[in-house]
């Protein structure tokens, strides 16, 4: 089914597996058997995590190579080895796997899996296959699905990214057993996505102020895990509403933003501060994204560390306009990147921050004036990036630090280099008008390998 050197998706393949009924658990266990090394209530192996432990089996084997990981350790990607390609190939003895369907007749009703590509009409005839697990309508071209597909019953996995559809029919709610559905920002979900109590992945969640589309609709989803959006959270009233979501409850999901809509008019800031600290998340977070909150403060279950978030790596705050400061995040000892963009009013950021920081992204904060002065008692901070900060004056370097890259900067005057930054690898500056000359200690940088300095008119 995958052509020579293509790349595979660790998930897609799963779930391939799981449609065909591959995945069985090992001899005397059974699929609701406990996870090793997990003792707390209720937390079951399920498909999806036999499909994970095949995986890793078959990765160990180098039966893949080319493996892709990502930030957290997981292999996301990977390609099929040459040669069981082409063992796999000699089995089959047919061309046919590689090809796409186009039309379904009564010949088709067995299929557990169907991929469309590049056509522009769904047949309606879809509802016959009422044995399909796995359908995958990405890179397609029309904009609406039959109403037929609420009668696939045992479908599992729904893929629609990249495509033009707009919106999913109502009688996707039929679908019970659907477990993964992965589409675009731009495409809309049904009313009453609540029902469909088995969803693993969903990746957005659009809210709305009709029935059906509120943020109560995802209490019953605990199944939920990776990575949720929840786009458009100025619909939510208060805190009250907020807790509706029961975010705590959801211990699988690792990945979590709050967004709301950019451009929108707010007379009230407290609002958005009440709603966010209704948002509290479970301590097993990963990472954290904070879009468009026109809040003044952050909750207190982010600044006072109430949740220990032992497992938080990764914290995103954009377009947090009314915030003045960055929240304390001294106790998150995980936490290895932060990114601060688009804050407009941010004018500091304190030293207490973050000591096990590996890499820092500022972005547009154009009232911030001042970086902590006790940036080198950072040793961990290896990457470090800034830029279209225009009140920015000073920047120091910090001890252990790899790769620098400023830009943007128009007040800036000067970089301090301290004596001990032979770690230095990379040295970027761009467009920093006032700057006069090269940083100060540049002759102690002896790993330097790459230095660019560009309009930098003075």
């Amino acid at each position: 089914m995958f052509e020579n050197d293509s790349k595979i998706q660790r998930n897609s393949l799963i779930q391939l597996w799981m449609a065909q009924g591959l995945l069985h658990p090992s001899p005397g266990e059974s699929k609701d058997m406990k996870i090793k090394g997990n003792d707390s209530p209720g937390e079951s192996k399920n498909t999806e995590d036999i499909g994970n432990e095949y995986f890793d089996i078959l990765l160990q084997s180098s039966l893949f190579q080319d493996a892709i990981m990502d930030d957290y350790g997981i292999i996301q990607e990977c390609k099929m080895h040459d040669l069981v390609h082409d063992l796999a190939e000699l089995v089959y003895k047919s061309e046919s796997l590689t090809s796409y369907l186009s039309v379904i007749d009564n010949t088709l009703e067995a299929l557990h899996v169907l991929k469309f590509s590049n056509i522009e009409e769904f047949p309606d005839s879809i509802g016959r296959l009422k044995h399909l697990r796995y359908l995958d309508i990405s890179k397609t071209f029309f904009e609406a699905l039959p109403k037929s597909i609420g009668k696939l019953y045992n479908l599992q996995t729904l893929r629609a990214t990249k495509c033009a559809l707009k919106e999913f029919p109502k009688e996707l709610l039929n679908l019970i057993n659907l477990r993964h559905i992965h589409f675009g920002e731009r495409t809309k979900l049904p009313q009453g996505i609540r029902q469909l109590t088995c969803l693993q992945t969903l990746s957005y969640f659009s809210l709305g102020n009709e029935i059906g589309r509120q943020i109560e609709e995802l209490a019953s989803l605990n199944q939920l895990r990776g990575e949720l959006i929840i786009c458009d959270l100025e619909h939510v009233g208060n805190r009250e509403e907020a807790e509706k979501a029961k975010l705590e409850e959801k211990t699988k999901v690792c990945h979590l933003t709050f967004q709301w809509t950019r451009y929108r008019l707010i007379t009230d800031n407290n609002k958005d501060n009440d709603v966010l600290e209704g948002l509290r998340p479970h301590p097993k977070l990963q990472s954290l994204s904070i879009v468009n909150f026109m809040g003044d403060k952050f909750p207190l279950w982010m600044i006072r560390g109430s949740l220990l978030f032992e497992n938080l790596r990764k914290i995103m705050l954009r377009g947090c306009n009314k915030c003045d400061e960055v929240p304390p995040l001294g106790h998150l000892h995980s936490l290895t990147e932060l990114s601060i963009i688009e804050m407009a009013n941010l004018k500091y950021v304190g030293a207490e921050f973050c000591s096990s920081l590996e890499r820092l992204l500022i972005e547009n904060c154009r009232k911030l004036r001042h970086l902590p002065d006790g940036l080198h008692a950072f040793p961990l901070l290896k990457y470090m990036d800034i830029s279209e900060c225009s009140t920015l004056e000073l920047i120091p370097i910090t001890q252990g630090l790899k790769y620098m890259h400023i830009s943007k900067c128009p007040s800036l005057k000067s970089i301090l280099i301290t004596q001990d930054m032979t770690s230095l690898q990379t040295l970027k500056i761009e467009d920093c008008e006032r700057l006069s000359g090269l940083p100060s200690g540049l002759d102690y940088c002896t790993s330097l390998c790459e230095l660019d300095i560009s309009e930098c008119h003075g």
